[in-house]
């Protein structure tokens, strides 16, 4: 199971701007650091969810979509050791994901999807900002 990775307003993710969010992938054993070269990743934010709303499908309530060679890279070295592993999946968001999206809650998820190894890396919640016209 992946790692619960809050996007909160120290994350400064703000409507209608180009923001990168980095993520650092562990095992599944969720304390070994995972060298993810070569590995192909998905991520999506969806407007949260009641747990009261009907049943919708992931396509239906997906507001932004990147994937490996559309705005998700592998940056840094991978080392077991955490404190020298600078490897991180990069996803960037350009302002036109967000500019048409009211601030609030969303979710976000960051999914491996090589065939046969799919796996949720990292998951949680998002806080979108709107941004101030100035």
């Amino acid at each position: 199971m992946g790692m619960k990775s809050a996007i909160t307003s120290d994350h400064a993710l703000f409507t209608g701007t180009d923001r990168t969010l980095a993520f650092e992938i562990f095992a599944p054993d969720g304390v070994a650091m995972e060298d993810v070269v070569g590995q192909a990743f998905r991520w999506s934010m969806r407007k949260a969810v009641s747990r009261v709303e009907p049943f919708r499908t992931r396509h239906e309530t997906e507001l932004c979509v990147r994937t490996t060679g559309d705005g998700i890279t592998i940056t840094g070295v991978y080392n077991s050791s955490r404190a020298l592993n600078t490897q991180r999946v990069t996803v960037s968001i350009r302002d036109t994901d967000t500019e048409s999206l009211a601030g609030g809650q969303y979710e976000h998820a960051l999914k491996r999807t090589d065939a046969d190894k799919e796996d949720i890396k990292s998951y949680g919640t998002v806080e979108l900002l709107v941004a101030s016209t100035i």
